[in-house]
Formats: structure tokens, C-alpha cells, sequence
């Protein structure tokens, strides 16, 4: 959220993506958000983070718990990530001729694994190593937002199974179930 849109749960990108987590209208109704005429509960901190919440579990799933590719296909979309794990670059497109991954894209897993480790101090893990491997990780992180005067706090679970080492940039602790 933080990378998406500096958790202005107002924001709006040239692109269609609004809210804090930054969905396009099709993303948002397919997690069950309402957009229309009337209303546009991607403006909803809560709802979005819910939403929020089972894209990218779904995708870690797609994914095979491979974080940066869910974190890439979160930013640049699946239909880009699909095509670029088959064929080494995105969808060809007016504004994309050559299909390259946008340096924001590649650089996105990397700012989510700086902003996690920023606020580690405030989330819980609970995991359980297995022969060096995280079967089980789960993230609860609180967030505060400021709307019409109002502070809301939205909680997010991510919970992510069958981390590898190639996960190592969202590390989680071995020894302990506190960070």
C-alpha cells in the first residue's frame, strides 16, 4: 500500500488505479469492491484492504509463493507477468512496443521488502521453519489513515505458504516468533 500510493487512500493514478492499493476498476470487482457512477469503494481503506489481501494471496498461490512475481504481476498485472515468464517480456502494446518490464515494475518487490522491513517492528509473524524452509508465514500490519478528520485503521493479513530462499528479501526469523 505504502509503494502503491504513500497510503493516500485518496490517490489516483494516470492509469485508472484508485485507493490506497492502487485497483483498476476490472481488479476491484473482481474482489468484490463496487465501482459505478455513485460509488467507488476502492476510496474505502478498509474494503480495499481486504481486497487487497486476497489479490495478493491469490497471486502468491498463481505464483507458486514466489514473492516477486506476485509483487511484479500485483504492479504491472497479470496478463504481463504471464507473458513475460513465457517469454521474457510483457504484452506488446502502443505505449509498451517492446514489452520490456517498466523499471518501476522491477523495482517494486524490492521497495514492498524495504517498506516491510520498516514496519517489522509494529507487525506479528508467526511462522514455523521447516528444514529451512517457512511452511507458514503470516503478517498482521495496522494501518492508519486520516479521512474527513476521521483516523480508520485497517488491518492486513499476509499469509503466505512455502517460502523459499527465494523469498529471502521478505525474511522472517528462525529462532523466534516475534521480530
Amino acid at each position: 500500500m505504502m509503494t502503491e500510493s504513500g497510503g493516500n487512500p485518496n490517490a489516483r493514478s494516470g492509469a485508472g488505479a484508485v485507493g490506497a492499493f492502487q485497483f483498476l476498476p476490472g481488479t476491484a470487482r473482481d474482489y468484490g469492491l463496487t465501482v459505478n457512477d455513485q460509488i467507488d469503494e476502492r476510496l474505502d481503506p478498509e474494503k480495499s484492504a481486504v481486497a487487497a489481501n486476497a489479490h495478493i494471496s491469490r497471486l502468491l498461490r498463481k505464483y507458486d509463493g514466489n514473492v516477486q512475481n506476485a509483487m511484479r504481476a500485483y504492479n504491472w498485472g497479470e496478463g504481463n507477468m504471464d507473458s513475460y515468464l513465457k517469454t521474457g517480456h510483457g504484452i506488446i502494446t502502443k505505449s509498451n512496443p517492446t514489452g520490456v518490464m517498466p523499471k518501476e515494475t522491477e523495482e517494486y518487490s524490492g521497495k514492498v521488502a524495504a517498506y516491510y522491513n520498516r514496519i517489522t517492528k509494529d507487525a506479528m509473524v508467526n511462522s514455523s521453519p521447516t528444514n529451512g524452509s517457512f511452511t507458514f508465514f503470516t503478517l498482521r500490519s495496522a494501518m492508519t489513515f486520516k479521512v474527513h478528520g476521521f483516523t480508520l485503521i485497517a488491518a492486513i493479513d499476509f499469509k503466505l505458504s512455502n517460502l523459499t530462499t527465494t523469498t529471502s528479501s521478505l525474511s522472517a526469523p528462525t529462532n523466534s516468533n516475534k521480530l
